[in-house]
């Protein structure tokens, strides 16, 4: 697996969390992350770089114009979702993508999550 983390994400979350644009809980993070149409339709809509920004992940050996370059939704492109970072984290556990982990940790303890073992 190349994921990285996606920089630009990671300040835009921060940004949306600490403008109370976020939800606690919420959203089937593996329904989303699957919604290859959404994600297509959004890049075509809103373009590349707005897109880009509400994924935690890039895969740099993929052309970041597309949206087969991001992966790990952090929320439904109007509010971060806490249970997506959630997720996240976990994914990113498992996989051990450890800088991706840790920015989710920091943004879920940003949002005032403090039990996040689950």
């Amino acid at each position: 697996m190349n994921l990285r983390l996606n920089k630009a994400a990671f300040v835009w979350a921060q940004e949306m969390i600490s403008s109370k644009r976020m939800i606690k809980g919420g959203l089937d993070w593996d329904e989303i992350r699957d919604d290859e149409d959404g994600h297509k339709n959004m890049f075509k809509r809103d373009g590349a770089l707005e897109s880009s920004m509400w994924f935690l992940a890039v895969d740099p050996t993929k052309d970041p114009l597309t949206p087969e370059a991001y992966d790990l939704p952090i929320g439904d492109f109007t509010h971060v979702y806490t249970g997506a970072l959630g997720a996240i984290k976990d994914f990113a556990n498992d996989n051990e993508l450890f800088e991706i982990q840790n920015a989710a940790i920091k943004l879920l303890e940003q949002s005032g999550i403090r039990d996040y073992s689950k």
